[in-house]
């Protein structure tokens, strides 16, 4: 579904990502750990081009999205992301916030976007919130309403971008929970994390990045069990 090839991004002298090659089949769960700084959540940002690599490529069902002839907001209508801070409308209620995408970008009649929210909406115990605005909800509320959000442009992938940093720890079980429902879709999730509990048990294969590079990847049983590096062993033993 996702090919990346000689993956490279600068910002200035500072070479974040370092020449990756990458396959994400139909259905992955890919769990993306590693330390602060070794250029997690830039390598997902390029995959829709909201950081555009300084050199390589990514193909996206086939076709090269690094083209500069890509229609970049037909590619984020299937790949959608789900941001640290959940970059909620403000001034709109939350059933505003659903809405909006689907009826503008997918020209879903409004009727018909409503109806659909409405069922996102249920489906996560959120229905009495509909009218409520950002400012109103808790942290947990607006990352479950991100989520729904992105669901509701019935998307192929969704990056998910530390979905938990910013919330308290009381909270972070509802938001998890929220996305393991998603392991039922067909849906190919790729997500930045530290909580690797969840990793472990959401993802069926772990990416540990350091310097700005792949530098092991493989199972969860394997990353979390069997370790090949110092520098993941080490990772762990921290994290333990």
């Amino acid at each position: 579904m996702i090919k990346i090839k000689n993956l490279n991004k600068y910002f200035n002298e500072r070479h974040v990502l370092r020449n990756i090659n990458y396959n994400i089949i139909k259905k992955d769960r890919i769990a993306i750990i590693g330390p602060s700084g070794s250029g997690k959540s830039t390598f997902l940002r390029c995959l829709n081009l909201l950081e555009k690599p300084t050199s390589g490529q990514i193909y996206f069902n086939d076709a090269e999205i690094t083209n500069n002839k890509t229609d970049i907001k037909k590619v984020r209508q299937k790949m959608n992301m789900v941001f640290q801070y959940f970059n909620l409308f403000e001034n709109k209620t939350v059933l505003e916030n659903i809405i909006l995408a689907p009826t503008k970008l997918k020209k879903i009649n409004v009727k018909k976007a409503i109806e659909n929210a409405v069922v996102l909406l249920k489906r996560f115990n959120l229905e009495k919130q509909k009218d409520l605005y950002p400012k109103q909800l808790s942290g947990g509320q607006k990352q479950r309403i991100a989520i729904i959000r992105s669901i509701a442009m019935n998307p192929e992938v969704i990056l998910f971008d530390e979905p938990t940093s910013s919330l308290d720890p009381e909270m972070i079980d509802e938001v998890l929970n929220v996305i393991y429902s998603l392991t039922r879709s067909k849906i190919t999730m790729v997500f930045v994390t530290h909580e690797l509990n969840f990793a472990r048990k959401i993802a069926n294969r772990v990416v540990f990045m350091c310097n700005g590079k792949f530098l092991e990847e493989g199972t969860p049983e394997k990353i979390f069990n069997n370790p090949e590096t110092e520098r993941l062993k080490n990772f762990l033993k921290n994290f333990k």
